[in-house]
């Protein structure tokens, strides 16, 4: 394993503490956003589009299927 690879425990902890901290108080997200890291939702009208989106949006298929 990598020093970039993540666990399957580093994952679920990340991902526990990622929905903790959506509803988090101000200064808990200033701190964290101090150290260049947003946490936002994933959500159906998030201005941010999910990997999921942007590998399924017409921009990103094959253009020979396309024809």
């Amino acid at each position: 394993m990598t020093n970039q690879e993540i666990t399957k425990d580093e994952l679920s902890l990340l991902i526990k503490l990622a929905k903790k901290v959506l509803w988090c108080d101000r200064a808990t997200k200033q701190a964290i956003q101090k150290h260049g890291i947003h946490i936002i939702p994933a959500r159906f009208y998030s201005e941010i589009p999910t990997i999921e989106e942007v590998k399924n949006s017409f921009e990103y298929r094959d253009l020979k299927r396309a024809f």
